[in-house]
């Protein structure tokens, strides 16, 4: 029980960080030799049309992630496990995915969900004992 309980409250330590406004950074150039850095939310629609599409759906899959937990901790299925684990492990991925963009676009908050969700995946995917 506690296991599960854990894996809620690091799903929603996921959620809270990716509706920060300092989750993904886009660089505009505002003359050839400045830019001007703005940044967002992971629920952002902004950084979605400019073709940063990583963190909108690392948030929606993390939303998802959250509804799958609370089922799981009420109803211990072995394939809503599975499935958690993979969609943790996936949102993760996305969450650090603005660096094919540069070092400049990774955030520490990109960084902390990744870990989190992570940890989660490995968590989900390591066998309970049985007694």
């Amino acid at each position: 029980m506690k296991k599960r309980i854990t894996l809620i409250i690091m799903t929603l330590a996921a959620l809270t960080l990716e509706c920060l406004p300092w989750g993904v950074v886009l660089n505009f150039a505002s003359s050839p030799d400045a830019s001007v850095t703005e940044t967002f939310s992971y629920f952002s629609l902004t950084p979605f049309g400019y073709a940063v599409f990583g963190p909108l759906a690392a948030a929606v899959l993390t939303c998802v992630l959250l509804i799958l937990t609370i089922i799981y901790a009420a109803v211990q299925n072995k394939g809503l496990k599975t499935t958690a684990a993979v969609i943790s492990l996936l949102s993760a991925l996305l969450s650090v995915s603005p660096i094919l963009y540069g070092r400049k676009s990774l955030t520490a908050i990109n960084v902390a969900v990744a870990l989190i969700l992570l940890a989660q995946g490995i968590l989900l995917l390591i066998k309970e004992k049985t007694v």
